[in-house]
């Protein structure tokens, strides 16, 4: 079998795993976790053991996988050294790759992720388990109902295109 009949194979199976729903505002957050709990095995046996879904980003020529990955983080790691952020969400965490990583570098910082998915929040949880300033919440980021002084920082890694009222979440 040469490279593109394996190409179209992985291809067929992914789509076959995955679906081809398109997401439609009436029942888009039920594909969202459909489509999470469906691809969750492929996530941690072809990407990440840690819990990363996000693509990782190449800096230099030499880095791991897990570095190239933890680009995201580092970027917010900068915002929150240079600007002295203290309390920090994460929206759709996922499982917590990000919101774990940045706790265990800042203990005096306190982290939140929110994530739709309960198995993403279980798996966060659990590893999070010794880290007492990291809290994970099963949230709709889309209802998200704050105080705007609560966070001093937010971020997002991509999971903003899910939202269904965009707008209104930036607000």
């Amino acid at each position: 079998m040469d490279q593109r009949d394996e190409l179209k194979r992985d291809t067929e199976a992914i789509a076959y795993i995955v679906g081809d729903k398109t997401v439609h505002a009436e029942d888009s957050k039920e594909i969202i976790l459909d489509y999470y709990k469906r691809t969750e095995p492929l996530y941690r046996k072809l990407h990440s053991r840690e819990g990363a879904y996000h693509l990782p980003i190449k800096t230099s020529p030499d880095e791991t996988h897990k570095e190239k990955l933890l680009y995201q983080a580092k970027t917010i790691e900068k915002a929150i050294e240079e600007h002295g952020y203290t309390n920090i969400l994460e929206l759709g965490c996922g499982k917590g790759f990000n919101t774990i990583h940045l706790a265990k570098n800042h203990p005096d910082k306190k982290f939140t992720g929110i994530d739709l998915t309960p198995g993403n929040l279980e798996f966060a949880k659990k590893e999070s388990l010794r880290l007492e300033n990291a809290n994970f919440l099963q949230m709709d980021f889309d209802q998200l109902e704050i105080p705007s002084d609560e966070y001093d920082l937010v971020f997002a890694v991509e999971t903003l295109c899910y939202s269904q009222n965009l707008v209104q979440l930036l607000e």
